[in-house]
């Protein structure tokens, strides 16, 4: 039953979910508009038509942390830490996998899918796609869902509110020099400053171990750069299909390494909205 003495409390715990909300729209959208301020609309077009490819893909991360989210509620901190550092881990691996190959997607073919999709008129919107493509490890992160769900939303407001300036500052400044490439580094820093100011956050409060996420990055990126080195050697002279089935198999073989039982078992029961067993 509606009490009115409870709706100051239930607003001042909403506000910081509406103040997420703006400052992740701000993140997103204020290169667009501050592009088409300086240089016009047509350098606006060249830049959504590249950055379209990793806005679209915004949602996944977004409804795996959904599903994660009503797990870690019902895990008391730090009495159960050990589940938190189990999600955190099987996530950021998952995470990790995925958007390394959405990387190599993007930045590897990045002119065909241009081509393919939109045509010869936006062959200027390639180098916004390969720019774009570095900030998929930042797009696809746990570590906000893992802040919310230690009732720190605030804190997470506060940190997207910090990222949501630095992305005005750092649109203003990239634009004016380099264009639509510059409102596509701009949207790449501010995401690489998000994410590693949420995992700060998490280590100073140790509230996660980030040793195993940080190994795996460091395969994942040698990974990412012998099938670079495969690509611009071998591989991208073939026909774009059989090139982009050839470094997918061998990514996927050496992904595959990478997984253990746990990663195999939570990654079906997600896909199967089963959770993790209390």
């Amino acid at each position: 039953m509606w009490k009115p003495g409870r709706f100051p409390g239930f607003l001042k715990g909403a506000i910081p979910f509406g103040l997420s909300s703006l400052f992740n729209n701000i993140g997103q959208n204020a290169a667009v508009l501050i592009l088409s301020l300086v240089h016009g609309t047509t350098p606006a077009g060249i830049f959504t038509t590249g950055y379209l490819f990793l806005s679209s893909l915004f949602f996944i991360p977004t409804n795996l942390n959904r599903v994660l989210l009503p797990y870690l509620y019902r895990c008391p901190f730090p009495e159960q830490k050990e589940k938190f550092q189990f999600a955190h881990d099987i996530y950021a691996k998952l995470y990790a996998l995925i958007s390394s190959y959405i990387f190599i997607v993007l930045f590897f073919y990045s002119r065909e899918f241009i081509l393919i999709v939109f045509g010869e008129r936006y062959t200027a919107s390639i180098e916004v796609l390969r720019v774009s493509a570095f900030g998929m490890p930042f797009v696809f992160t746990v570590a906000g869902a893992i802040i919310q769900s230690l009732d720190l939303q605030r804190t997470l407001a506060r940190l997207q509110g910090m990222a949501a300036a630095f992305n005005i500052i750092a649109c203003v400044i990239l634009i004016r020099f380099f264009g639509a490439g510059g409102a596509a580094a701009a949207v790449v820093l501010t995401g690489a400053l998000l994410f590693f100011s949420m995992y700060y956050f998490l280590y100073r409060r140790h509230s996660v171990r980030l040793y195993r996420t940080f190994f795996l990055f460091v395969k994942l990126i040698l990974i990412v750069l012998a099938l670079y080195i495969l690509y611009a050697t071998i591989f991208s002279a073939l026909f774009f299909v059989y090139s982009f089935l050839i470094i997918s198999a061998i990514y996927a073989a050496a992904a595959t390494l990478l997984l253990n039982g746990d990663d195999i078992r939570v990654i079906r029961e997600t896909v199967g909205v089963k959770w993790i067993k209390d």
